[in-house]
């Protein structure tokens, strides 16, 4: 799959959900972020 995101919007995004990830977990898949993506949102 390939999509496209202006990297602004990308860091205001981010930027939101970066306090609820801790820096360091036991478990490897907390350390990630799930992109779900509607077409045409």
């Amino acid at each position: 799959m390939e999509f496209n995101l202006n990297s602004k919007e990308l860091e205001k995004l981010l930027s939101k959900v970066i306090p609820a990830v801790p820096t360091r977990t036991p478990m490897a898949i907390l350390e990630n972020f799930l992109f779900e993506i509607d077409e045409g949102k």
